[in-house]
């Protein structure tokens, strides 16, 4: 890490994804060349669920608030290099199902390393699929 290196920070918002200020956190951060998006899920514009009973359709929606918000930081979806997934009720269907939509996103070679965890909870209830 360079100490003595100058830094510019700058906040990324977009109008295509939820707003985030009233909870606390950025949507996105762009630090030098690399931009941190905050983590995201299946909400719509008014902070709702797509549909709280359909995992698929919370997952693609989530992949589309990161889309958009990498976006409007002028990179593209193609240029991430980790993605992290939290689940609620981790098992094999969702796993597949997240493999598969990475392989739509991603359908070359190029793949982002990535890491699921199951947890018990997350920062709201509904979120991700309350089965």
């Amino acid at each position: 890490m360079c100490l003595s290196c100058k830094q510019s920070n700058q906040m990324i918002t977009t109008d295509s994804t939820y707003e985030t200020h009233q909870f606390g956190f950025s949507q996105a951060i762009v630090v030098n060349d690399f931009v941190f998006i905050s983590g995201q899920v299946g909400w719509d514009l008014n902070h709702q669920l797509v549909d709280a009973e359909n995992f698929e359709l919370e997952l693609l929606k989530a992949f589309d608030n990161l889309a958009n918000i990498i976006g409007a930081a002028n990179s593209s979806i193609d240029k991430i290099v980790l993605l992290r997934f939290y689940v609620k009720n981790l098992d094999s269907t969702k796993r597949q199902l997240i493999g598969r939509i990475i392989n739509t996103y991603y359908p070359n070679d190029y793949k982002p390393a990535s890491t699921l965890i199951g947890v018990e909870t997350l920062a709201r209830e509904n979120f991700i699929n309350r089965n």
